[in-house]
């Protein structure tokens, strides 16, 4: 779980930065200076409603820090499905943010350019690969709870700085 939280902090920072590359948490991030997610982040997004994310980032903190509730590995599938499901669950919304962010934020026009014009053979390839990422992540979502459904809307959402 601790590489969850990881991955999360870093998707939401890289969202944020490419939205507003002349902001201070980008300096900060540029000059490896800590950057606390909730205050420097999440809060400074004016048309977000946080609490999906602050749910999110508490039940991870939760399973990173050794507390009671932090995760172990479980090998024995069939006792521990519940357990293995809701990490699945996790996994499920950092791949569909990933794959905003990528797709979104740092896949640009003239990258996608670029690859047109020199990797033409390739292209059907990465189109065809590219289109079965976006089928799971239509279908992946629908077995996700309403709370994991809302984060990654919340991720997805056009953000504006306060």
């Amino acid at each position: 779980m601790v590489i969850n939280r990881q991955v999360f902090e870093s998707l939401v920072i890289a969202k944020y930065c490419s939205l507003y590359p002349e902001s201070k948490v980008f300096a900060d991030w540029y000059e490896e200076k800590t950057i606390n997610l909730t205050r420097d982040v999440v809060t400074n997004i004016k048309n977000l409603d946080i609490r999906p994310f602050r749910d999110f980032w508490k039940m991870l903190n939760g399973f990173t820090h050794p507390t009671r509730s932090s995760q172990q590995p479980l090998v024995i599938f069939h006792s521990h499905e519940k357990e293995i499901r809701f990490t699945y669950n996790i996994i499920i919304i950092l791949l569909a943010c990933n794959y905003h962010l990528l797709n979104r934020h740092m896949v640009t026009s003239s990258m996608k350019h670029y690859l047109n014009c020199y990797f033409e053979n390739e292209q059907k390839t990465i189109n065809s690969e590219r289109r079965k990422i976006q089928n799971y992540l239509l279908v992946l979502p629908k077995v996700l709870a309403n709370e994991s459904k809302k984060v990654i809307n919340t991720y997805k959402r056009n953000w504006l700085l306060k």
